[in-house]
């Protein structure tokens, strides 16, 4: 794995705990173990805006996962691949970081054009996170189509949460069972979560196609699988369905482990009780 390959690399040149993080604000690798798989808040900001915080010990009480540290964005061409972060006080790390972050990133790009990894997977993930998460406009979004080669032809998206960490073996499994759509995008989300961009098929075909991986999956992981699918909408607007998945798949239970959220109803005012999904609700009803 990258991360640690870089927290091996780093580690000599710095007399601090570092972390990395992925795009998703998830700690990756680090140096206090402690600190793996947990979620760190502060990585969101640093990723929006690109550029590094600041956290004092009094700061990092009132953001999730932080401490006395630094956090300084990772990029190569531009593109926002993870986050670095130096503990300690700002008079004792600030020295490491311009360096640090430089050969943090020169490592990066040599692991990225090794023949062991594939950067346009890596892309892909990039541009699904910013697309995702609303950042882009629909002049960003033609010129990212053009450079990544696809099609604006998904209209809906569809998250699936395993109980195990999603291996590349299991998306590779995926990619050879799955009948939604010859162009399906299958991409690693998290550390136990899988996002599918789904083209526009029928709600059936849909329907069926899940419920084949949802049992092709559970066998083969042999752990718990739920699935939230967002409603259809224009490809600029797909972190809206997006959002839609992630409010499936909260009220997803084992008993009922497909959900889409356009059939929710009552379930909606029990995730967000806001104005917006109170007028939804009634629609519904």
């Amino acid at each position: 794995m990258i991360a640690n390959r870089l927290l091996k690399e780093l580690s000599p040149l710095i007399d601090a705990p570092i972390l990395i993080s992925d795009h998703n604000g998830f700690i990756v690798a680090a140096t206090d173990k402690s600190r793996l798989n947990e979620f760190h808040e502060g990585v969101f900001s640093v990723i929006r805006d690109r550029t590094t915080l600041y956290i004092s010990n009094m700061q990092a009480q009132s953001i999730q996962g932080a401490r006395e540290e630094i956090l300084t964005p990772l990029s190569m061409d531009d593109i926002p691949l993870g986050v670095l972060g130096i503990e300690g006080t700002i008079l004792q790390v600030e020295p490491y970081v311009k360096i640090t972050t430089k050969v943090a990133e020169m490592l990066i790009e040599r692991a990225l054009i090794s023949e062991n990894y594939n950067p346009e997977t890596q892309l892909l993930e990039l541009f699904l996170t910013e697309l995702l998460s609303g950042q882009l406009t629909k002049g960003e979004i033609k010129k990212q189509l053009e450079k990544l080669d696809l099609e604006n032809i998904y209209d809906r998206v569809a998250i699936i949460q395993l109980d195990v960490k999603t291996e590349v073996v299991i998306l590779r499994h995926l990619v050879h069972i799955q009948m939604i759509h010859p162009k399906l995008i299958i991409a690693r989300w998290n550390i136990n979560q899988i996002v599918l961009l789904i083209p526009k098929v029928s709600r059936g075909q849909l329907q069926d196609a899940l419920q084949l991986i949802h049992q092709k999956l559970d066998k083969l992981t042999q752990s718990g699988i739920k699935i939230g699918v967002g409603n259809s909408h224009p490809f600029h607007f797909l972190s809206k369905s997006y959002k839609e998945a992630n409010i499936a798949l909260e009220v997803s239970t084992k008993e009922r482990s497909i959900v889409f959220e356009e059939d929710l109803k009552m379930e909606l005012l029990l995730v967000e009780s806001t104005e917006k999904t109170q007028e939804e609700y009634i629609r519904r009803v």
